[in-house]
């Protein structure tokens, strides 16, 4: 398995055009894709899990079947039960538990003649799991299922707390609780800033804004300084609600950016301009 990839059906598009309007065309976003490979390829060599594009909770049609097309992308068949406040199973609904190089995805069957087609109920991330729980429900309803539960690290704010049951024959369950273990492993040896990640200090958020900042040093990416402003802005959020000044620092070095990546623009559609003429 590669590092990471972002084949596995993430809307992309405002990693692509951050700001998308009614004039822009299709071919505009075709044309954004090296920019984007090229600077997620780099981020992700310089130990940067960046966080790219986003899955439609419970609001989309998605084909189970175009995540295959993703060897990376591992599919498994589980049942959710439906329990009462006293602990009684009233029933199990079917769903698609996908685990992809960095998330794990929970997709419902949502069409009675065509079961490829769902909706995405849940997304959570990998590297925010401290452990999962196997265990065996003796009661008569789960008989021939084993099951588990996600543990999650405490400063995660997506916390997924259901029990998820597979057929004991298979091993379903052993091989999802591998698989998330043995991903998650990844993440940790590869990635040293993940910039998703709910936890981190100042320290870390300007490590992340020096990563990126070098891919637009030279070039103009308007998606990757939306990302950095955005960091900024985090920054300054948090000190600003601490007590003291040290945000007027962040306020400083959030406005030379803006300032130099305007005149990086500004240079550059001075050059367009100049190689058009010449033309």
């Amino acid at each position: 398995m590669s590092n990471t990839d972002i084949f596995d059906m993430r809307n992309i598009q405002k990693n692509l055009i951050p700001k998308w309007n009614t004039s822009n065309k299709i071919s505009e976003l075709i044309d954004e894709l090296p920019n984007l490979c090229n600077s997620f390829e780099y981020q992700i060599n310089k130990g940067l899990l960046p966080s790219v594009g986003h899955y439609s909770i419970n609001s989309y049609k998605y084909d189970i079947n175009d995540f295959f097309r993703n060897q990376n992308n591992i599919c498994f068949k589980i049942v959710v039960p439906d329990q009462t406040q006293s602990g009684n199973v009233t029933c199990f609904y079917k769903r698609y538990f996908v685990i992809t190089c960095c998330t794990f995805i929970i997709l419902e069957p949502i069409d009675e003649k065509y079961k490829n087609i769902c909706r995405v109920n849940y997304v959570g991330d990998l590297y925010a799991i401290e452990k999962t729980e196997k265990f065996i429900n003796t009661e008569e309803e789960f008989k021939d299922l084993s099951c588990f539960k996600i543990k999650w690290n405490k400063k995660y704010n997506n916390q997924l707390d259901i029990v998820m049951c597979g057929d004991i024959k298979t091993f379903v369950v052993k091989n999802i609780c591998e698989c998330i273990d043995k991903r998650r492993e990844h993440i940790k040896k590869y990635f040293k800033l993940i910039e998703k990640n709910e936890d981190v200090s100042i320290d870390t958020y300007e490590k992340i804004i020096e990563v990126k900042k070098k891919l637009v040093e030279d070039k103009i990416n308007e998606a990757i300084y939306e990302e950095i402003n955005n960091l900024y802005q985090k920054i300054i959020e948090i000190l600003a609600s601490l007590s003291g000044d040290d945000f007027k620092k962040y306020v400083k070095k959030l406005q030379d950016f803006i300032n130099n990546y305007d005149n990086l623009k500004t240079k550059e559609n001075a050059n367009k301009k100049s190689s058009n003429k010449n033309k």
